[in-house]
C-alpha cells in the first residue's frame, strides 16, 4: 500500500489454534508472524488429512503441514525459501511432537519433480499458498500468468484423485478471476477439476461494501482427476499459454 507502519514492541508469544502450539512474533516476519486469516481453511484441510500423503509448498512456519499432521496425515513435506521461518516451522513441530519433513527449497521445482514420479510417491493432499504476487495494478497480468504457471504445476504434481487447496491473498485479484485461471489450467492439463470448497479468510476479517479489495484471501479447494480425464481430452493439444513465464 506505500507505507511503513510503525515499529511494533511486543515479545513473542505462543498462540494455541485447533489444538495445535505456535510460537509467534508478532514484531517480525510476513504480517503479524502468523497468517491467522487461514485459521478456517486450516481446520478444514486437517478434517481431510487423515492417512493422506501432505505437500505444503509455501509453507511459512508450517501451518498448513502442522493442521494436516495433528489431522493424522501419513506423511507431511514442508517446504519454503525463507530459512527463518522453516527453522521457526521446525520448532513449532518440535514442540507439538509431530512429524514434519520441512525443506528448503524452490516450490516450482519441487512440484515439477512430483510430477517426473511414480503416482504412488506423490502427494495426495497439496497446498500452494504463495505470498501477495499482484502488488500493483501495474503488474496484475504478470501475476496471473505467475499463478497459472504454478497451480498448472500443482494439477500435474498431486496423485490422480487427490485434492489441491490453492491460495490467492493479492486484492487485485478478483474470486472470479481467480477461478477463471482455475478453469483455464484444467483445460490446459485435461484434468477433471471440481471445486469442493471456494473459501477466503475467517469472519473476523469482515468485507467492506464499498471495497472489494477487502476480499482478498482466495482459498480454493478441489479436486483432480488423471490426465485426459478432462474436457478436450479427445481433441488435439491446446497450444502453449503466452506471456511472460517464471
Amino acid at each position: 500500500e506505500g507505507f511503513e507502519p510503525p515499529a511494533a514492541k511486543c515479545d513473542a508469544i505462543e498462540i494455541h489454534e485447533h489444538g495445535v502450539r505456535f510460537r509467534v512474533d508478532p514484531a517480525a516476519g510476513h504480517k503479524t508472524g502468523f497468517f491467522l486469516d487461514q485459521r478456517d481453511n486450516r481446520a478444514f484441510l486437517a478434517s481431510l488429512a487423515k492417512d493422506r500423503h501432505v505437500f505444503d509448498g509455501m509453507t511459512y512456519t508450517g501451518g498448513f503441514a502442522l493442521a494436516a499432521a495433528h489431522g493424522g496425515a501419513s506423511r507431511v513435506t514442508a517446504m519454503d525459501l525463507d530459512e527463518e521461518a522453516l527453522a521457526q516451522g521446525r520448532r513449532n513441530a518440535k514442540a507439538n511432537k509431530l512429524a514434519v519433513d520441512f525443506e528448503h527449497g524452490d516450490v516450482f521445482n519441487k512440484l515439477r519433480s512430483y510430477a517426473k514420479q511414480p503416482e504412488s510417491e506423490r502427494p495426495d493432499l497439496l497446498v500452494v499458498d504463495p505470498a501477495k504476487w499482484a502488488k500493483d495494478r501495474s503488474g496484475l497480468g504478470a501475476a496471473m500468468h505467475r499463478y497459472a504457471d504454478l497451480n498448472r504445476l500443482a494439477l500435474q504434481a498431486v496423485r490422480p484423485g487427490g485434492i489441491v487447496l490453492t491460495n490467492s491473498c493479492s486484492g487485485l485479484v478478483s474470486e472470479s478471476q481467480f477461478l477463471s485461471m482455475l478453469r483455464g489450467v484444467a483445460m490446459d492439463t485435461r484434468r477433471d477439476v471440481r471445486f469442493v470448497r471456494i473459501a477466503g479468510a475467517g469472519g473476523d476479517h469482515p468485507v467492506a461494501a464499498t471495497a472489494p479489495e477487502s476480499r482478498y484471501l482466495k482459498s480454493v479447494f478441489l479436486t483432480v482427476g488423471p490426465p485426459n480425464s478432462g474436457p478436450g481430452s479427445e481433441g488435439p493439444p491446446p497450444p502453449p499459454p503466452r506471456g511472460r513465464r517464471r
